[in-house]
């Protein structure tokens, strides 16, 4: 284990957790049509827990919450090769350090590809991510070094993984239930990164889930709704409707991406500086900020910097992003009232393009 999880792992012990580790989640447990624990393996021996909450941390593959029942309430979809991120790392040191070369702060934006900070001395990460497939992501990533122009360098190790690219479930709770970080599709739309987005979250579901616990009786979905209440309205709106806006900026070409960046049409955090991260996003803007843009986007297309059909596309996204970021806002206080929130949540992400991406070796979905 890392220095970090042993330290959290300690902090828990202390206050009464039991780890069972090399422990597979096999079903779960009901009573009265009620979650109530779970059954689980551990060295070849089947043991059934029984508890008041069973929380899903299982990361992307979500094993609890995906088989829940159809009636509990919480979608149930698997995580598909278009639903995710697939990200190759590179830890590379350069050979010439003392020559200048770019620091971890520089971005790629069109590949989807970023230079991160590394442990290692003289040494950043190359990381790149694309949906479909690790081929793609190979595929692009080749593209974009070729393009890069680079300082010499060699590799030190390679890293895989995925991470999730969709929306989340419309409702992270049940009776008995919640689900959070990759189980429930929590990251931020614009670098995929997962930890603080769900620290969030657990920072809400804690205050929820203590308040619940301080009465006896069972832990039912009225009890634990706040968590979604809470959330949804917030951070999980802006994490919409940047999650819409997407689908809109990623119709341009590089050289357009260029000058989108150049004058500062997309991608600005609230400073104006390039995005980070962790940072939390916002895609509203002033008033004056949204004429400055249009402004900038009707003299691109006017320079010939930019199509006029792809600037369309980013203002028709723009539009469903305020629509999807509102509707999450006035996320239902009453649980009786959620069927037809999430069917009108569904009519909008309906409504969301499919994407097409021309790299020089691959063509990439973007759903």
């Amino acid at each position: 284990l890392t220095p970090f999880l042993q330290r959290f792992y300690k902090i828990a012990e202390s206050d009464g957790v039991n780890f069972y580790f090399e422990t597979k989640f096999l079903d779960l447990v009901f009573e009265e049509r009620k979650i109530k624990g779970i059954i689980a393996e551990k060295e070849g021996n089947k043991i059934e827990i029984h508890s008041r909450l069973v929380v899903d941390a299982s990361g992307t593959k979500g094993v609890i919450r995906t088989n829940l029942p159809e009636s509990y309430g919480v979608e149930t979809f698997k995580l598909g090769p278009n639903d995710v991120m697939y990200v190759l790392l590179q830890y590379i040191q350069w050979l010439k350090p003392e020559e200048p070369h770019p620091d971890h702060l520089n971005g790629f934006i069109y590949y989807l590809a970023w230079l991160g900070p590394s442990h290692l001395d003289d040494s950043v990460i190359i990381g790149i991510g694309q949906p479909g497939s690790y081929e793609n992501v190979e595929k692009v990533r080749n593209n974009f070094l070729e393009r890069a122009n680079l300082p010499p360098y060699k590799i030190v190790k390679s890293e895989k993984g995925f991470t999730p690219y969709r929306r989340p479930p419309y409702s992270i709770v049940g009776d008995g239930f919640l689900c959070i970080g990759d189980a429930s599709v929590i990251t931020y739309p614009f670098s995929g990164h997962g930890v603080t987005a769900t620290w969030m979250l657990c920072l809400i579901a804690a205050e929820v889930i203590d308040k619940a616990f301080q009465k006896e009786g069972y832990i039912t979905r009225e009890k634990l709704w706040d968590i979604n209440v809470q959330y949804f309205r917030e951070q999980g709106a802006k994490f919409a409707g940047l999650y819409m806006q997407l689908s809109g900026i990623l119709h341009f070409t590089e050289e357009e991406w260029t000058y989108l960046i150049k004058k500062g049409l997309i991608y600005r955090s609230k400073d104006g500086e390039l995005p980070e991260p962790n940072k939390e996003y916002e895609s509203e803007m002033s008033f004056g900020q949204m004429v400055k843009m249009a402004l900038g986007l009707l003299g691109g297309v006017v320079k010939r910097k930019l199509s006029w059909k792809h600037v369309k596309k980013l203002i028709k996204a723009n539009s469903l992003a305020d629509e999807i970021r509102e509707h999450y806002e006035n996320f239902p206080a009453n649980p009786k009232d959620f069927p037809e929130w999430a069917e009108k949540a569904e009519d909008l992400w309906d409504k969301k393009e499919m994407v097409k991406k021309e790299y020089p070796s691959v063509t990439v979905e973007y759903h």
